[in-house]
């Protein structure tokens, strides 16, 4: 059975992760350019953002048991 407590767990660490990726307002190349702080800032929390969705995949291919990938890799797999 899908972990309902997993999921909203890790909807709302997307959720605060994509707040704070819009709290940065519009992001130009220019500006991401000009500003390594700000690259590597928006850099993280893109990271940050995206690591809880992988989790809601892996959770659901397991759930579905369709296995669990051996390695990162080969997650796409079960696209």
């Amino acid at each position: 059975m899908v972990d309902s407590d997993v999921i909203e767990r890790k909807l709302l660490q997307v959720r605060h992760d994509a707040a704070r990726l819009r709290a940065y307002g519009v992001l130009t190349e220019d500006r991401l350019g000009a500003d390594e702080t700000l690259w590597n800032a928006v850099l993280m929390n893109l990271l940050q953002t995206v690591q809880p969705c992988i989790g809601l995949a892996l959770h659901t291919v397991v759930h579905d048991a369709l296995g669990t990938p051996t390695a990162a890799g080969s997650a796409h797999v079960y696209q």
